[in-house]
C-alpha cells in the first residue's frame, strides 16, 4: 500500500484551505481599507491598490488596482508610484505605456525607492519610454546597487561595457550628487 498518496492529498487540502483563508483575509482587508481610501487616506489607497495588484490578476482587478494606486501615487506615495509603473510596463489594468512607466518610476526613484531606481535604469538602458541614455542608466543602476539591489551591480557592469571612461565618470558624478526628494 502506498502511504504517500493520503499525505499528498492531506497536503493539498491544507494548501487549498490556506489559500482560501488568505483570500478571506484579503477580502477582510479590502472591506476595512475601502472606506478609509474613499475618504482620501493615502496609506489606505496605496494598500488597497497593492492588494488588488497582488491578486490572481483578472482585468477588472488590475483596473481597480490602477485606480487606487494612481490616487496614492499622485499624492506622492513611492510604493504606489512604483507599482503603478509596473502596471504600465506590463499593461495590466492600463494600456501598456513605457513612457508612463518611466514617469512613475522616476517619481518613486527620486524618493529613494531602490526597485524604481533599478527599473528606471533598465528603461534608460533599453530606450523604452525614454531616449536611450547609457549615462542615466548607469547612474540609476549605481544608486540601486549602493542600496543593495541584487541585479543592479551586474546591470551597471553591462552598461559600462558600451560606455567611454568620460561617460562612466559623468554617471558616477550624477549618482554621487543625487539626493532623494521627499
Amino acid at each position: 500500500m502506498n502511504r504517500k498518496m493520503p499525505l499528498i492529498g492531506l497536503l493539498g487540502l491544507l494548501l487549498s484551505v490556506g489559500t482560501a483563508a488568505a483570500m478571506d483575509d484579503d477580502d477582510e482587508r479590502i472591506t476595512r481599507l475601502r472606506p478609509l481610501a474613499e475618504q482620501g487616506d493615502v496609506a489606505s489607497q496605496a494598500a488597497l491598490g497593492l492588494l488588488y495588484s497582488d491578486g490572481p490578476g483578472d482585468a477588472d482587478q488590475y483596473r481597480e488596482a490602477a485606480k487606487w494606486l494612481r490616487m496614492a501615487a499622485e499624492k506622492g506615495d513611492a510604493k504606489a508610484q512604483r507599482r503603478l509603473a509596473w502596471l504600465y510596463t506590463a499593461g495590466h489594468g492600463v494600456r501598456r505605456d513605457f513612457a508612463e512607466a518611466a514617469v512613475w518610476n522616476r517619481k518613486a526613484a527620486e524618493q529613494g525607492d531602490v526597485e524604481a531606481q533599478f527599473q528606471l535604469g533598465l528603461l534608460y538602458g533599453m530606450g523604452r519610454g525614454v531616449a536611450r541614455d547609457p549615462v542615466a542608466a548607469y547612474a540609476w543602476f549605481d544608486l540601486a546597487a549602493g542600496q543593495g539591489h541584487e541585479q543592479a551591480d551586474g546591470s551597471r557592469a553591462v552598461m559600462a561595457e558600451t560606455m567611454s571612461p568620460a561617460q562612466i565618470a559623468e554617471a558616477e558624478n550624477r549618482a554621487r550628487a543625487w539626493a532623494p526628494r521627499r
